[in-house]
């Protein structure tokens, strides 16, 4: 395959002369849009700055980022100029922020003018920069500093496809998070993937409201839509209240979601049978695998179909759907620039419909580098990357995606993946959400227990649901003990966190 890479200086470029007067971003609370035209005139003005600076490529700008129009627009004028951005949501990682600016060690610091910065206030100085809303006119930038006409001499990169394009921080259940580097190509090659994913256009209306400071959401909300001169509709948070009325009010075509909102709109009052929507294509659901029951549900009770996308920090967006070829209960087939296989555990490639480790490879999407807390970029190893994922490939192509390999439970020396014991517990029409953990045990070593929320106004108990796994699974995959729950422990991205489920486990525990 031909190395394929477009610079974000030309993508703004080329749109801006085909759209100059289309949407490119509408902000969903605010109101608050900038077309293709004005994005580059703004992000020309933050590149002049970056430019008069004396930033560089490889340099390292800070962005402590919200859902703002003002924020989207300083990571593509970052972008634009060549430098690298470090993007951070300083809410959610509140407790790392601190350790965090250490180890990215930036040029500069971007940061919207609301932001409590007090815990801070000993790592500031003239390198933070305030950026302007859009309200306040202008250019939404930097104050004081982006009075003028746009300077041509900054419309050129001065990057190339192989320098750092962003540094973002992974989620998952770790302690510390990781910084993982992305090159300008891989970042093109993930925005180009995840578009043709989607098979998204020009004429599309794409919804989202996960943070652009998850990598997923930049390629999916800020990247692709800039690559096929789509609209993004951006919203600060996610609203299972306002969801529907988004999608409704802006004639969404593609609404992007996650499991845990897809299961708070299970339990909305919207009758079936709702009034149709023409104009929305489909969903999207990624960050975790979407149980098969709910999404069969979802369907048949909004008349929504729902495109499972899956990915990793490391390996980029790796598998994914759309509307005509979306396949319930499957993470889609690979991207076109992946090359997927599922290994054993000696790292040797397994039969097809074969259970094991998906590993990725393909050098196009995959992470370059991760950043140690030193500052310094540490390269990763090899051209594959091992997800730490379990699943197979059935024989059409479809990825089915499993569990983790560090959440197996091996019971009496036979390996569970929770996530079979969690989709049958979702099927029972009283629970809205399962989680299953291994627990120690005597005997076997470890032991199944399942954590269960019910549906809204369910009344159901525990010896109901294990009677119910009784009648699907063997007698080994089925569960010792169902607890009742309020709710899941999650990360702040949303993902089920079963290392935190099972520190709360105690044995015999009242429910």
């Amino acid at each position: 395959m031909s190395e394929p890479y477009r610079s974000i200086c030309d993508l703004i470029a080329e749109n801006a002369r085909r759209f100059p007067a289309k949407a490119y971003l509408h902000s969903v609370e605010r109101g608050d849009e900038v077309s293709y035209g004005e994005l580059a005139a703004h992000t020309d003005g933050l590149a002049r700055l970056l430019r008069t600076r004396g930033l560089a490529a490889n340099d390292r700008v800070l962005l402590l980022a919200d859902n703002s129009p003002e924020c989207v627009v300083a990571y593509l004028g970052v972008l634009r100029h060549g430098a690298t951005v470090a993007i951070v949501n300083p809410e959610l990682n509140a407790t790392h922020l601190g350790q965090m600016l250490r180890a990215v060690q930036p040029e500069l610091v971007l940061h919207s003018s609301d932001l409590d910065l007090t815990a801070l206030g000993h790592l500031r100085d003239d390198s933070w920069l305030v950026l302007r809303s859009l309200r306040e006119g202008g250019v939404p930038g930097l104050v004081g500093e982006l009075a003028g006409e746009p300077d041509a001499d900054a419309t050129a990169s001065c990057a190339g496809p192989d320098d750092a394009a962003v540094i973002f921080y992974t989620s998952g259940t770790e302690a510390q998070p990781k910084g993982v580097v992305y090159t300008h190509r891989t970042l093109y090659c993930n925005f180009d993937a995840v578009a043709e994913m989607v098979a998204l256009s020009e004429a599309d209306r794409l919804l989202d409201f996960r943070s652009i400071s998850w990598i997923s959401a930049q390629e999916m909300a800020i990247g692709g839509p800039l690559t096929r001169g789509a609209t993004v509709y951006l919203a600060e948070r996610f609203s299972s209240s306002r969801y529907f009325g988004w999608l409704d009010e802006f004639k969404i075509t593609i609404g992007v979601c996650v499991p845990t909102g897809i299961s708070m709109l299970l339990n909305q009052s919207e009758p079936r049978g709702a009034a149709p929507r023409p104009h929305l294509r489909f969903m999207t659901s990624s960050s975790a695998a979407l149980p098969e029951s709910h999404w069969r549900r979802f369907e048949e009770q909004y008349g929504i179909t729902i495109a499972q996308g899956y990915g990793s920090s490391e390996a980029g967006w790796i598998s994914g759907s759309h509307r005509e070829n979306r396949r319930i209960g499957t993470a889609g087939r690979p991207l076109k620039y992946q090359q997927v296989r599922v290994a054993d555990a000696a790292g040797d490639t397994v039969a097809t419909g074969e259970q094991g480790e998906i590993c990725v490879g393909g050098s196009h999407q995959q992470a370059h580098a991760y950043l140690l807390d030193s500052g310094a970029v540490e390269r990763l190893a090899g051209d594959e990357v091992a997800t730490g994922d379990l699943g197979f490939l059935d024989t059409d192509g479809y990825l089915h995606v499993t569990g983790r390999v560090k959440e197996l439970i091996i019971r009496g020396g036979v390996n569970i993946a929770p996530a079979e014991i969690d989709d049958v517990l979702a099927a029972h029409g009283d629970v809205a959400e399962a989680a299953t953990i291994g627990v120690p045990d005597p005997i076997y070593g470890e032991e199944i227990i399942s954590f269960v929320v019910p549906r809204s106004g369910a009344a159901v108990s525990p010896e109901e649901l294990l009677e119910h796994c009784r009648g699907v699974l063997p007698a080994f995959k089925s569960p010792r003990e169902i607890r009742l729950a309020h709710d899941l422990p999650r990360t702040a991205r949303g993902k089920l966190d079963r290392a935190t489920l099972a520190a709360r486990w105690v044995p015999d525990a009242a429910t």
